[in-house]
């Protein structure tokens, strides 16, 4: 009778303690109607492109990976957008910590000519992001002024005319 006085306590104990153990996934990462945060990049054809440059025209920044099946499929969206519009836009993708060569070789292999950046690190990943482990790929949407207007993650791939129609602010 203790055994079982012991494992109902333990049982409703280990149930009362199992929510306060979870992380608690929080939306941190930068949301429409903040403004894109300062950074700074080279992108592997050896431009600086910093978040001033990216003022003046409607921008889109996604951060992505080679190797993400999410990052594949929203990939030539944003290309799509950036061979139509590249007079009327700014487009910067920029890697989450892969080196500088697996990226090239991406660009070249799917004939994207959208500009790419290979910081090696998680930096501008970690800067956008601020913990919330949102996931890749991250596509960030602002407008002339620097203010973001459209945001998706993994949880849903904008189509070209999604992009663009946000980067018009429809």
């Amino acid at each position: 009778m203790k055994k079982r006085i012991l494992l109902l306590v333990a049982a409703v104990t280990g149930l009362l303690l199992a929510p306060s153990c979870r992380k608690t996934e929080v939306e941190e990462h930068f949301q429409v109607g903040e403004r894109l945060p300062d950074f700074s990049v080279t992108t592997t054809a050896g431009k600086k492109v910093s978040t001033s440059d990216l003022k003046g025209k409607p921008s889109i920044v996604i951060i992505f990976t080679t190797t993400c099946p999410d990052c594949t499929a929203q990939l030539p969206e944003v290309e799509t957008v950036f061979a139509a519009h590249k007079e009327d836009i700014n487009v910067l993708a920029v890697n989450r910590g892969e080196k500088e060569d697996a990226v090239k070789a991406c660009w070249l292999e799917r004939g994207f000519t959208m500009p790419a950046a290979a910081p090696g690190d998680r930096s501008i990943y970690d800067l956008f992001d601020r913990g919330s482990q949102t996931g890749v790929p991250q596509v960030y949407i602002s407008n002339p002024q620097g203010v973001i207007i459209g945001f998706t993650n993994d949880q849903k791939v904008l189509t070209s005319d999604d992009i663009w129609s946000i980067c018009q602010g429809k």
